[in-house]
């Protein structure tokens, strides 16, 4: 009789949390997450009783589906495994990652959130450098995905009158950078000459330029790794 308690008990919970499950995806703003990166846990507990957890068949009914995974290739594995029940009823879904951009898809209800971007619109939102006459500089430390966006974003946000001018310092490695804005030059000048604003690439360590971190208005540490931009924070 113990035995049978427990085991209608074991069903009673498990078909409560189906019912509660399903009846929470068809909320219109409830929210399917899938995947394994570690920051799936912190947008499910900021979304709390709007989220459910994906790969159940009801939770595909969940007008958002998003994809939080550690590797791309397995996102994109588990997206092209699953495309149907996905994209059923138009839901959208949402590719959380690091690499891809939103150009490299057509469907309109896929929607691509690149960290680095966000992270740099955000930055530039919340922390604007306002208009002023005359020259500033900005040393960006670290030059991989995010240190890109922010220096992206920084020329496209960061525009002012013609007496207002900025000076970008880059350390780290811009020859991908480059390669893919190769009409940078048409937008800002490169290196020390020109007119307006520049962009000041350099090769040798930030370390051994005391005199440009020194007349920094704004030092940004961009480093990919948080752990890099802690030890260079740290730094004497």
């Amino acid at each position: 009789p113990v035995m049978s308690a427990a085991a209608i008990l074991t069903a009673l919970s498990s078909a409560f949390g189906w019912m509660k499950n399903s009846i929470r995806v068809r909320r219109k703003g409830a929210v399917a997450i899938h995947g394994d990166s570690e920051k799936a846990s912190l947008l499910a507990d900021s979304l709390g009783r709007h989220m459910v957890m994906g790969e159940k068949p009801v939770n595909m009914k969940a007008p958002n589906q998003v994809l939080m995974f550690r590797e791309d290739r397995e996102m994109l594995a588990y997206l092209n495994a699953n495309r149907e029940k996905l994209f059923r009823n138009d839901n959208k879904v949402y590719l959380c990652t690091e690499h891809l951009v939103r150009s490299n898809f057509s469907n309109r209800n896929l929607i691509v959130c690149n960290y680095p971007e966000i992270c740099a619109r955000t930055y530039w939102k919340e922390y604007p450098l306002r208009y002023h006459s005359g020259e500033r500089t900005i040393v960006l430390i670290g030059f991989s995905g995010y240190g890109q966006e922010i220096l992206t974003q920084a020329l496209l946000r960061n525009v002012y009158a013609p007496d207002s001018r900025i000076t970008y310092h880059v350390f780290g490695d811009a020859s991908e950078y480059l390669g893919w804005h190769s009409e940078l030059s048409q937008i800002v000048s490169l290196g020390d000459d020109g007119q307006g604003d520049r962009v000041c690439f350099h090769q040798e360590a930030w370390s051994s330029c005391g005199e440009v971190l020194s007349g920094a208005d704004r030092i940004i540490l961009t480093e990919d790794e948080e752990v890099v931009n802690m030890t260079t924070l740290n730094i004497r």
